[in-house]
């Protein structure tokens, strides 16, 4: 049986990031001093990619080995 492809739950998880992105944002505005947005960027950006490779990559053990190894 193939996975789907799309999955509700990953919209709700979003938006909660997304929610909580632009919360750290403003209070990151709102300080006196002032912040270093490159390291913060590039910390961000790098999660992300390992975070989808991860996920791309255990997903694909999972179609060839099969979830009994999990269990």
């Amino acid at each position: 049986m193939p996975s789907p492809r799309f999955a509700p739950g990953a919209v709700f998880l979003q938006s909660e990031l997304l929610q909580g992105f632009f919360y750290c944002r403003d209070t990151l505005l709102q300080q006196a001093e002032p912040v270093e947005w490159g390291p913060l960027v590039l910390g961000t950006l790098v999660a992300a990619v390992s975070a989808y490779l991860s996920i791309h990559f255990f997903m694909r053990l999972i179609e060839q080995v099969g979830m009994l190894l999990f269990v």
